[in-house]
């Protein structure tokens, strides 16, 4: 009997020491701030996401090490705010596919989650175009295996910018938004 009361008191010891092992506290908030402009052709929806993240190391403090209920000790908070503006483009939350032109070939863009895919009709091609982590109105293309980088415009065109090995170049292409 007295082996179970030392092996319950062993076992209460390892568990009440296992329990404080709390080494950062987070706070992690997405604020989404939306507007809505009309321009007389259409209500345009803007998007503005701000993601504050707080990290904190948890640390007691050193006078109450011997109490059952320690407080905390004051310690610094590291602070990372990440902003993203989502009217540099065209689509809408009501208006995720548009028609587009280049060189007299007809393209459907198509908004996803992280960017949107421009779909060839004449021969069923598809690229995939990412939105820039670093600076959100810039898009990454890759087609063709060559890497351009490309920006919707104030009448909603697309532009993309490739560098060109033969001419050593940047060689821009405009996509015409269909109205």
């Amino acid at each position: 009997m007295k082996s179970i009361y030392i092996a319950l008191v062993i076992l209460l010891g390892y568990s009440s020491t296992q329990a404080q092992t709390v080494t950062k506290d987070v706070l992690d908030e997405t604020k989404t701030i939306t507007t809505k402009t009309n321009n007389g052709k259409e209500i345009k929806e803007n998007t503005i996401e701000i993601n504050r993240r707080v990290e904190q190391d948890v640390k007691l403090d050193e006078a109450d090490k011997n109490k059952l209920n320690q407080n905390r000790a004051n310690t610094e908070a590291q602070v990372q705010e990440t902003i993203k503006i989502t009217n540099n483009s065209p689509f809408t939350a009501n208006k995720k596919s548009m028609v587009y032109k280049l060189d007299d070939k007809t393209m459907e863009f198509k908004m996803n989650d992280d960017g949107f895919s421009i779909l060839n009709h004449a021969n069923s091609d598809m690229t995939t175009v990412k939105q820039s982590e670093g600076d959100t109105s810039q898009f990454v293309m890759k087609d063709n295996g060559e890497t351009g980088i490309g920006y919707f415009d104030e009448q909603g065109n697309f532009v993309v910018q490739k560098f060109d090995k033969k001419s050593n170049q940047i060689v821009s292409k405009t996509y015409q938004l269909v109205e």
